[in-house]
């Protein structure tokens, strides 16, 4: 019951990334109100058949272990990949300002929008263009990132790790 268990948990973000771009008519697969129940309807049938096949359960052990290693493959060559990309792959180069001799450093403005949509989102849900105001920013010299995505749903946590220089 504790490989199933860990089966379903492991995969189940697995899954939800691979159905999110699966369309059923004007609705999504890849949400969790459709694969929420069937991960449950699927764990209630897995428990009940390892109750009922208990006395000789040695061949649904070893595919669940099975899956499960699978299940455990997946983001341990992520990590390995990062780490090796890291490690041989240097640093980013970021932007630099080259500035002349003497020459005042420039005023340096992060603005951050906390919960602004991007221009398309604004466009196309709430009928709105906000690409005069995008176009005034670029002419006052502001760099405008337009497909910009947030690493987290806080902002304190965003500042963070946007800060933090690594």
């Amino acid at each position: 019951l504790t490989s199933l268990g860990l089966l379903l948990f492991f995969s189940y973000g697995h899954v939800y990334n691979a159905l999110r771009s699966v369309e059923l008519g004007e609705t999504t697969l890849g949400r969790h109100r459709f694969l929420l129940p069937v991960w449950i309807v699927l764990g209630a049938a897995g428990a009940w058949l390892i109750w009922k096949r208990a006395s000789d359960s040695s061949g649904l052990t070893t595919a669940l272990t099975l899956g499960l290693g699978a299940a455990l493959f997946v983001p341990l060559v992520q990590i390995i990949t990062f780490q090796i990309s890291r490690t041989f792959g240097g640093a980013a180069e970021l932007p630099t300002l080259e500035l002349q001799e003497g020459e005042p450093l420039p005023d340096i403005y992060y603005i951050v929008l906390d919960a602004y949509s991007s221009g398309s989102v604004l466009r196309d849900t709430y009928e709105l263009d906000n690409g005069p105001f995008l176009d005034e920013l670029r002419q006052m010299g502001f760099e405008v990132a337009d497909c910009s995505q947030s690493n987290y749903a806080q902002t304190e946590l965003s500042m963070v790790s946007t800060l933090n220089m690594a």
